[in-house]
């Protein structure tokens, strides 16, 4: 676990907030792209998640949401500044792709926001917005989160989805909308100056929840580019994505059987050799393999899981036989590695 830069405090709790939660390719190449808007370099993380420059927000595909709390950890630590999920969201809301483009179309705030909270199963299953609640003169958004994680990658996601969600509401209205109130479940920054420029209230931070509330009125403000013909068909083609899954590629099953045929013959395991065995380039593999909801250390846990489920990692074998098999530099990173995948 890591601690927020500058952070005044707060108990750190450990959380699986990942479990079996993806991200869209859409997410990350959204955000990428948006982070580029706001002048950073961002081909460190490019590279290491395998999306160029030119993939667009409607990418198709996921990996796994640690990846997406790794990226937003990089970020954080290269750039040392607490606001930077809330600067990255104040981009075009075109920079979002299809749901995007559908939002600023819509005829009013609250179909926007309805759609959005709709299709945003599109970006993935990552911890997302529910309903929103109607209390008398207001409405309230909650991020049903999994829990008070606070790892650095954990939070700035949080920040991000909070910031990105109002940034977004106020883009497709084209003027400042002051929110009631704004709270976060992590500690509060060393600076929240940033967040309170956006949302026009300083956030309360350390809550029971991450939510923003908001004044019932703003629903009905009509939208300045609203072309409901073309809305009404962007939100036919929200439905058909979410009806009408991509068949996923063989490259998975490929891969994994490239590197239990290496395991089983002594050869350790690398992306570079699963590269080379699969006649392609180190990031085409990390492009299919993202294709596929994966990483190459995704694929490599799933590869060992399958030789111990098999006769291969039967109880006969020693625990260190079955790091040694497993290609784990020592039995304690092997420990790690069962305790992660859940025993």
């Amino acid at each position: 676990m890591v601690e927020h830069p500058g952070e005044r405090g707060g108990r750190r709790v450990a959380v699986n907030s990942g479990g079996n939660s993806v991200v869209s390719l859409a997410k990350f190449a959204s955000v990428l792209r948006a982070a580029e808007e706001v002048g950073l370099d961002v081909s460190l993380e490019r590279t290491t998640l395998g999306i160029a420059a030119d993939d667009d927000a409607d990418r198709v595909g996921f990996l796994p949401v640690e990846a997406y709390f790794a990226m937003w950890e990089g970020l954080m630590r290269r750039h040392h500044d607490p606001a930077l999920p809330t600067r990255i969201a104040q981009v075009p809301v075109e920079t979002y792709g299809l749901i995007g483009f559908m939002a600023i179309t819509s005829q009013t705030l609250g179909e926007s926001l309805e759609r959005a909270i709709r299709f945003q199963r599109l970006w993935g299953s990552l911890d997302q917005w529910s309903l929103p609640e109607y209390l008398e003169d207001r409405v309230v958004l909650g991020w049903r989160s999994s829990g008070p994680d606070v790892r650095l990658g954990v939070r700035a996601a949080a920040e991000y989805a909070a910031a990105s969600m109002w940034a977004g509401l106020q883009a497709v209205v084209g003027s400042m909308l002051p929110a009631r109130n704004v709270e976060f479940s992590h500690p509060r920054p060393r600076d929240v100056t940033a967040h309170a420029a956006l949302f026009g209230v300083a956030p309360t931070f350390g809550a029971a929840r991450t939510a923003i509330e908001f004044d019932r009125t703003v629903l009905s403000v009509s939208l300045p580019k609203a072309i409901p013909r073309l809305s009404s068909l962007l939100e036919q083609q929200c439905v058909t994505r979410l009806t009408h899954p991509p068949s996923p590629s063989p490259t998975l099953i490929r891969a994994k059987t490239v590197l239990r045929q290496a395991m089983l013959h002594g050869v350790k395991p690398s992306a570079s050799l699963l590269a080379k065995q699969l006649n392609m380039s180190h990031r085409t593999l990390l492009r299919r393999l993202a294709d596929e909801g994966q990483t190459y250390r995704s694929t490599l846990d799933e590869a060992r899981q399958d030789l111990l489920r098999s006769d291969r990692g039967d109880t006969r074998m020693t625990t260190t036989q079955q790091a040694a098999l497993l290609g784990f530099s020592s039995v304690s990173a092997y420990h790690r590695a069962r305790r992660r995948w859940g025993g």
